[in-house]
């Protein structure tokens, strides 16, 4: 289950009651309570890529702190990735997650991957969507925290798979790690090529491909939670909210023809 949170500021984001009970701090951001003008209005983490119409770097910034915030986290550094739409996952070492400024140098988007994992309390890790799925995970106990991205593409490549065995061998077990599936885009928006439908079906996961007049759609975040059930997590809480169905709460690649802002999900270990 999910709640949305409107915090005093006016920044807007939704919090699983799962990883809440947890006590694990963490927010699916949406577009309301920024500082962001025009497709990106107005809680807006990232920018179209080729694109002739961008947000500004400042802004940008701003609502990162009005979110952190919201979050009872001001200040506290973020790790981001570059998601290049693979499997790879990156765990912050404890030695760079206790030195801020080889941090904010090493993972302020630069290094590529679609995942980031830390064990180290006041670091938040962090991905960006807008559409595609976001995932944050953790441990029972608050030990580990993650954040994950996955499109089509992430499905593909099990993107889910390599962040719960990459836990797995740092001495978390599955069925000690609790997921919250964030909102993505919905079934009914999107819709995919006859040989994208054909990959889903061939990696097993023929239930989240609905078929009939016109081309085929899927069903993404229900591929994420097939995925991790598969990895053996039984703890799952799902938004079922739609990006593409909700202009007023959240951006959406697909639906506003790629010019628009990214919505950012973030985790950290509790205090």
């Amino acid at each position: 289950m999910f709640e949305l949170v409107h915090a005093q500021d006016g920044a807007a984001f939704f919090r699983s009651t799962l990883l809440a009970r947890i006590g694990v701090p963490h927010a699916f951001s949406t577009r309301i309570g920024g500082v962001s003008t025009g497709p990106f209005a107005s809680l807006n983490f990232g920018n179209p890529q080729d694109s002739g119409e961008q947000d500004s770097a400042a802004n940008i910034q701003i609502n990162r702190q009005l979110l952190l915030g919201a979050m009872g986290r001001t200040g506290f550094p973020v790790a981001t990735v570059r998601q290049v739409h693979g499997n790879q996952t990156v765990v912050i070492p404890p030695e760079v997650a206790e030195q801020p400024a080889i941090l904010a140098r090493q993972f302020s988007g630069k290094i590529c991957a679609d995942a980031v994992i830390c064990r180290t309390k006041g670091i938040l890790c962090a991905i960006r969507t807008a559409d595609c799925v976001p995932i944050l995970l953790a441990d029972v106990d608050g030990q580990m925290a993650a954040a994950v991205h996955a499109g089509w593409r992430g499905v593909m490549a099990n993107i889910i798979g390599g962040v719960i065995a990459t836990m797995t061998t740092a001495g978390i077990p599955p069925h000690r790690i609790a997921a919250a599936v964030g909102p993505a885009i919905g079934a009914a928006a999107f819709e995919v090529s006859p040989e994208v439908a054909e990959s889903f079906i061939q990696a097993g996961l023929s239930h989240t491909v609905i078929t009939g007049p016109g081309r085929p759609h899927i069903d993404l975040a229900g591929s994420v939670a097939s995925q991790l059930c598969a990895a053996g997590i039984v703890n799952i809480d799902s938004s079922n909210l739609c990006t593409a169905k909700h202009p007023d709460y959240f951006f959406s690649h697909r639906r506003d023809k790629g010019i628009t802002g990214r919505m950012m999900a973030v985790i950290g270990r509790p205090d």
